[in-house]
This record gives structure tokens, C-alpha cells and sequence, in this order.
């Protein structure tokens, strides 16, 4: 059981609509409006017949009277959501942070209460966590900024300047496992004309592609929907936008391209804080039926991953590099 179980205990909730980010939980009970950037989590919302969005963007403002909002790993990114909320929320509205203590709900409430000039209330204590609540009035939270990567140019002149908002993967700073990919494709003598980036981000992997490679176009895929409105302003910026595609995409579904012919690959193997091979295991299940023959997929996992096994049921594999706890496998279809 966890403190959002008591989202739906009596009184937690007033009667009417809830605003709901990065869950489903209140609305299901009391109606409203789930914001649900995961693509997976916003499908399976939409099968039940809940109301869902990506972004809350498009709501108008002072359009609810109490609003939840679920504590992420990302701090900035629930600080993004809690300004959202208070665009959207009436004066005098409710709003409800729930969380983990693992997740740091004490601490991100504390800072929250000197943000906004008002004390928290505590409103249930459950399953060693909380849902603490606060009313909207007053000046809005500042929105966290989007921070900016900055990297090397692939043709080693100048530098890539890209910008991630909060909560979109390795936001703080550039991934490691995404650098020593990128090192690795320095060095490669290849001439793609479709590049696929599968858990694209905010682009780093792509559109370094798309510069080292002046004739080559570029499909991104994402879970993520912060992620694609990202990528999407990334390569906007950069005068790269019409020879890429950015979709919002699940590795649970097919990837929308064909006949790739260079594959970049940095996919996800946690769960939480617990390593899941799974994750990985459906993008390569995914990329296999997007390539064929003698396309080269380029992987970056931790050193201590066992991806050769699986990956060789794709195609030859052989370890070009490994760095700074990362290796770089590449795959060259069968």
C-alpha cells in the first residue's frame, strides 16, 4: 500500500472533477482530467475511458478546484507540474502533492511551503509516505528552465548547444552511456540514409547524426511526451527539423519507420531502482522488425549488461569500445 491509496479515503478528496498529474487515481474515483506524458500510461488510461492528455496545455485557466500531483524521481519535473497547476487551478483551489519518503516528499514539500508562503498540511500519512495539501493563492512557483547540454559538433568544430526541459531522461546533465555513444560514432565510416533513434530524448544522438551525415534523414521515437515536444524544438533550432520525424511511441508498439539503415540505441534498464532487461528487450524486438539486412545498430549499456546473447539473434556483435563503466556493441543485421 502506498500514501496515493489514500487519495481515496473520505474528506482526501472534495466531490467534483480532479486534475491529475502522472496518474490515474483520483480521476478514476472522482472524474476529471489525468496528465499523462507516458505514452504506455496514457493509452491505457484512454482504453478505460478516462479523459487524458499529454501536457495540460491546452486546459484553460482556472478551470479546476483541486488538482493532484504525484511526486516523480525528476524534482523539476514535479515543480514543472506544480506550476502547471497553478495556471490551471481556481483561487483559493486545492492542491495535493502525494509521495514517497524514499522519493524525498518531506524534503521537496518543505522547499515547496518556502516557494509558495504558506505552510503545508498534512493530510494522511500512509505506506511510508504522504499527501500533503496546499491552496492556491498567491504568485505562481517559478517554473524550472530547461537546461542546456552542450556538446562536442560531431565534425569536432564548435559545439551542439540542446536544451532539455525537467523531467525528460538525464535532464541535470548530458548521460554518460549517450557520451561514449557519441564518441563511438566519431569513429564510424558509415553513409546512412535513415538514421532511427529509438528513445530519442531530447535528441542528442540523432541530430548528432544528422550533422556528421549532411544527406541522411532521421526518425526519433519516444515514450516520453515532454521528450518529443523537445527533440522537436531542438532540431527546429537547428535548422534540421525537415529531414526528421519525432513521434511519441511505446517500445510496446512497432517503431514508425522502415529500412533503417543506422540504428543509435541507449535504451532503458531500470525500472525504478531495479535493473529490468525486459525494457531493452522490447526495443530490440522493436528495431529488428524496423532494419534489414546489413544494418547497423549501434547499442551503449552498462558494462555488466548482458545484451550479446540477445542482440546476436539480430545479427553479428561485436564490443567496439568500453569507457567510464559503458561498452558500445555493434549489431550488423543477418
Amino acid at each position: 500500500m502506498s500514501a496515493a491509496d489514500a487519495l481515496l479515503d473520505a474528506g482526501v478528496l472534495e466531490s467534483g472533477p480532479v486534475l491529475e498529474f502522472q496518474a490515474t487515481l483520483a480521476v478514476r474515483a472522482h472524474g476529471g482530467t489525468a496528465v499523462l506524458p507516458w505514452r504506455a500510461e496514457y493509452l491505457a488510461a484512454r482504453a478505460e475511458g478516462l479523459a487524458a492528455l499529454p501536457a495540460a496545455a491546452v486546459l484553460a485557466e482556472e478551470s479546476f478546484a483541486q488538482a493532484v500531483v504525484h511526486l516523480q524521481p525528476s524534482r523539476a519535473g514535479t515543480l514543472a507540474d506544480v506550476a502547471e497547476v497553478w495556471r490551471v487551478l481556481r483561487p483559493g483551489g486545492r492542491l495535493l502533492v502525494v509521495g514517497q519518503n524514499e522519493l524525498g516528499i518531506a524534503s521537496f514539500v518543505k522547499g515547496l511551503a518556502r516557494a509558495l508562503g504558506q505552510e503545508a498540511a498534512v493530510v494522511a500519512n500512509r505506506g511510508k509516505g504522504r499527501i500533503v495539501l496546499f491552496r492556491r493563492t498567491g504568485e505562481a512557483p517559478s517554473a524550472p528552465l530547461p537546461v542546456r547540454h552542450t556538446l562536442p559538433a560531431p565534425a569536432g568544430t564548435g559545439e551542439l548547444s540542446l536544451l532539455v526541459p525537467p523531467g525528460v531522461f538525464s535532464a541535470e546533465h548530458p548521460d554518460v552511456g549517450t557520451l561514449v555513444l557519441l564518441d563511438a560514432l566519431r569513429e564510424q565510416r558509415l553513409n546512412p540514409e535513415l538514421v532511427l533513434d529509438p528513445g530519442s530524448g531530447a535528441g542528442h544522438l540523432a541530430i548528432s547524426a544528422l550533422l556528421r551525415w549532411p544527406e541522411a534523414r532521421a526518425v526519433l521515437a519516444d515514450a516520453d511526451w515532454r521528450a518529443v515536444l523537445a527533440a522537436r524544438a531542438n532540431l527546429q533550432a537547428l535548422g534540421l527539423a525537415e529531414r526528421a520525424e519525432v513521434h511519441w511511441w511505446d517500445a510496446s508498439e512497432p517503431l514508425p519507420a522502415r529500412g533503417a539503415d543506422l540504428v543509435l540505441l541507449n535504451p532503458p534498464w531500470h525500472t525504478g531502482s531495479a535493473v529490468d532487461l525486459a525494457l531493452a528487450g522490447r526495443f530490440f524486438h522493436a528495431v529488428a522488425g524496423a532494419t534489414g539486412r546489413g544494418a547497423c545498430v549501434l547499442v551503449v549499456a552498462n558494462r555488466r549488461l548482458p545484451y550479446e546473447a540477445e542482440l546476436g539473434r539480430m545479427g553479428r556483435v561485436r564490443e567496439l569500445c568500453h569507457e567510464r563503466g559503458f561498452k558500445v556493441l555493434e549489431v550488423v543485421r543477418g
